[in-house]
């Protein structure tokens, strides 16, 4: 492999769009993958009492977020979803130098998330594929909302920026808190000031007593 090559294939892992294209196809495969073979809720146990695959159909946001059915509701989702996608590209476009990997990866990973539900509410519509709405797939305890791989990236991209953030803040408070260790306050400033003028008095009058002498 040519040295070009490399370099080019360097760029694209450290890009992490890869991941963002992982985890779409991975998203848009079990969500058909699902489609094709569940019934509507079906389950089938993976985990007794905690996991299970089965099938929902949302017309709201992630996790059943305003999952109220109406048609309106459903495109103002869709506006949202849109806006978030091309949001979340153009600020990676314009930070992809400036930031690190973390930060890269999670904002793929929101994208990917925003993308892959942004399919489903788009073109997903009953006269269309048959039914209607983004495909839910994973449940997780009977009383947490069903959601999908999209939906998980989106909130794991989340956490990891909130995570980077909080871990920013944290730097910078000590960063401070150092440097404001060798900050005098005004009380100290004007104590040291006047020794500094008696030690610039003494050391005068010393000078002056040798010389009388």
């Amino acid at each position: 492999m040519s040295d070009k090559a490399k370099t080019i294939l360097k760029k694209i892992f450290f890009s992490y769009t890869w991941l963002a294209l992982v985890v779409f196809v991975v998203d848009i495969t079990t969500k058909w993958v699902v489609q094709n073979n569940l019934a509507d809720n079906e389950e089938i146990v993976l985990i007794p009492n905690f996991l299970w695959i089965t099938k929902t159909h949302n017309l709201g946001a992630a996790f059943s977020l305003g999952n109220g059915g109406e048609t309106w509701m459903r495109i103002l989702w869709i506006a949202i979803s849109l806006i978030m996608s091309v949001a979340i590209l153009i600020y990676y476009i314009k930070q992809r130098n400036k930031v690190n990997g973390w930060y890269k990866a999670a904002l793929m990973l929101m994208f990917a998330g925003a993308v892959g539900n942004l399919i489903d509410r788009a073109f997903y519509w009953n006269g269309i594929v048959g039914f209607d709405g983004v495909i839910d797939w994973i449940k997780v305890t009977k009383n947490f909302p069903v959601f999908n791989i999209a939906d998980s990236a989106l909130v794991i991209g989340v956490i990891i920026i909130i995570v980077l953030i909080v871990i920013e803040l944290i730097k910078d408070a000590i960063k401070k808190g150092k440097s404001g260790a060798y900050e005098l306050t005004p009380e100290q400033y004007n104590e040291k000031m006047k020794k500094e003028e008696e030690n610039k008095e003494n050391s005068s009058n010393n000078d002056e007593n040798n010389k009388d002498k």
